[in-house]
């Protein structure tokens, strides 16, 4: 690397490093007050989620593609980080579909009392108090159940989106009824309002949309809201939680520093993983925050190592290997005065020697023909090896130099003389 980009690389980790000196650090009591926000954050998302018909509507749509395997229960489901075996996934799947009927059932119940209270309306009666009653009992019932399904955050962000898309739809075709009405308004005293086609058709669009959507407008309006109150709720204690453990990330890149990645490259994917250990925290289990996450950044940057820091990819299993000789190779060239044989290397980090060879030899620099030479891009690493396969131009020389005179002596020389040498004239 060029001496300036290394100045602006250290300049950069400089200019990091002092920012996230700033934001102070959190108490235990401090962690689990901001995972108590994202927790209630996330429950007001899922309260407003089960309260939408559209979610109801699409959950049986969802369970039947997991069933015939149009999608896969752990796209669908939060299930546990070990795997399950095919008997435990079956029957996770049986109690999704079961899930999933129960709304379907409910929803059943829910149209019929509806219909029902509907008619009574018709008919300038008010529905009674049992009706009524009947009506909000199925409405909780479809709630709790949408509720008690762990979505994981692709289906959720699905299923806001199904929301938000038809809250933006009839608040589109609302405005262009409310704008069609006014333009449709008699504009001397007196003169009557005219409908045009194009105010009836809106019209008639709002209607279908209404039909097709089967929520009010102001109902879905009001989940909308709640929905973006719980994501801006669970993202600002997300970055809190984030940004108050940066210096983890740093504690932890520094040991993986001159293993193929530079120092901000490591400190950025250590970053992911203490994104995803904010998403996966759980303070009710009674740990530290950190304890929890040094583990998710370990994985992410050792994990970037593997995929990133060589020209040919290394197995992580293999890169526990070669940290565990190199940790034994420096306790005994610090105990012993000199390079460790691989037989010693073998003893201290209780490995077979076939390992121990396989791993050396995986450990060995692999450079890129195309890597430059010195601080220019005018000279590459592959114009400097030989090709063993083209002519050697001094030996050419020296060939076509003797053919030469061998040539001359010869014509010297009489048919018969020549012949003698095995040199026949054609």
């Amino acid at each position: 690397m060029p001496a300036h980009e290394e100045d602006q690389g250290e300049d950069l980790v400089r200019t990091y490093l002092r920012q996230m000196s700033r934001v102070p650090l959190l108490t235990r009591e401090g962690e689990v007050a901001i995972a108590k926000r994202i927790e209630r954050g996330e429950l007001r998302i899922t309260k407003a989620m089960s309260r939408s018909l559209l979610v109801s509507r699409y959950l049986p749509e969802l369970a039947r593609k997991v069933d015939e395997g149009e999608r896969t229960l752990r796209d669908v489901v939060v299930l546990p980080d070990s795997e399950l075996t095919d008997r435990q996934l079956n029957n996770r799947i049986k109690r999704l579909v079961g899930d999933a009927q129960k709304v379907t059932d409910a929803l059943k119940e829910l149209s019929k009392r509806q219909a029902k209270a509907e008619a009574v309306r018709k008919s300038r009666r008010k529905p009674s108090v049992r009706t009524r009653w009947r009506i909000m009992r199925c409405q909780i019932e479809i709630s709790h159940a949408v509720r008690a399904i762990k979505f994981t955050p692709v289906v959720r962000k699905e299923l806001v989106e199904i929301i938000e898309t038809a809250a933006k739809s009839l608040q589109r075709a609302q405005r262009r009824v409310e704008r069609l009405t006014k333009q449709s308004a008699p504009r001397r005293k007196g003169q009557r309002a005219m409908a045009s086609p194009s105010l009836k058709e809106a019209r008639r669009e709002l209607a279908e949309l209404r039909q097709t959507i089967e929520e009010p407008a102001d109902e879905l309006n009001a989940i909308q809201k709640s929905i973006r109150r719980g994501m801006l709720e669970g993202d600002h204690a997300r970055k809190e939680l984030t940004e108050a453990n940066l210096r983890l990330v740093v504690s932890v890149a520094k040991k993986y520093v001159n293993r193929g990645l530079a120092f901000l490259d490591l400190i950025q994917e250590g970053n992911i993983g203490l994104m995803r250990a904010v998403d996966k925290f759980d303070y009710r289990r009674g740990f530290k925050f950190s304890t929890y996450a040094t583990w998710w950044i370990r994985q992410a940057i050792t994990r970037a190592i593997a995929d990133q820091a060589r020209t040919i990819r290394i197995p992580v299993h293999m890169i526990e290997t070669l940290n565990k000789l190199n940790r034994a190779m420096q306790t005994l060239t610090r105990d012993l005065g000199r390079e460790p044989t691989p037989q010693e290397l073998a003893e201290r980090a209780d490995l077979p020697m076939a390992v121990v060879r396989k791993a050396r030899k995986i450990a060995q620099t692999v450079v890129s023909l195309d890597a430059p030479i010195g601080d220019s891009d005018e000279s590459q690493f592959g114009d400097f090896i030989e090709d063993r396969q083209a002519v050697n131009p001094a030996e050419a020389t020296v060939a076509f130099d003797l053919r030469r005179q061998t040539e001359s002596v010869l014509e010297t020389l009489s048919p018969k003389e020549r012949g003698s040498f095995g040199c026949v004239s054609d």
